[in-house]
């Protein structure tokens, strides 16, 4: 896996976790005091989390800092379901 793959998986499951709390971008860019184009860089695999913010992200995202980095296929299951049930 390259890094930029990695990036976007991780991304991915930054935004995943963050609307699983339903919390906005602004919000989460707020606790953990980033601007919100950094939370989209984040969400869109062009940065990395840095490490010292590790800990007070996955404590406003209420997971392990594991779940981040876990490469399963369960985030892309939701939202296929999601998309399946969205008009039901």
């Amino acid at each position: 896996m390259n890094d930029k793959t990695f990036k976007k998986l991780i991304g991915e499951r930054i935004k995943f976790y963050r609307k699983q709390k339903d919390l906005t971008q602004e919000q989460l860019a707020e606790a953990l005091d980033f601007n919100t184009k950094s939370i989209s860089l984040l969400e869109n695999g062009h940065n990395y989390v840095a490490l010292n913010k590790l800990p007070k992200l996955c404590s406003t995202l209420d997971i392990e800092p594991y779940q981040l980095f876990i490469l399963i296929k369960e985030i892309y299951a939701a939202k296929i379901l999601k998309k399946i049930f969205a008009n039901y």
